[in-house]
């Protein structure tokens, strides 16, 4: 919200005029819809090592797991055998 530049050309707005939003919504600007769901263990593809990338740094490190499939994206982590 802080980097988004009104133009000088539109009437300001003001809090009285939506007194009752609870969003704010910006018009023809990018973005995107996440849905999240659990992966189908029998049609989508298992992830593996390629798909995971570690990020972070000596202290603070994250794995993050994706993959493309069907138009879509995955995102996951690889199951730890623990036996």
């Amino acid at each position: 919200m802080a980097n988004i530049v009104l133009d000088p050309s539109q009437p300001v707005l003001t809090k009285d005029d939506y007194p009752n939003a609870l969003a704010y919504i910006q018009d023809q600007a990018p973005g995107y819809q996440i849905d999240f769901y659990p992966i189908d263990r029998v049609n989508d593809p298992y992830m593996t090592l390629d798909d995971c990338r570690v990020y972070g740094v000596d202290f603070l490190a994250m794995q993050v797991c994706l993959k493309e499939t069907r138009g879509s994206m995955l995102a996951g982590k690889i199951p730890v055998n623990k036996s």
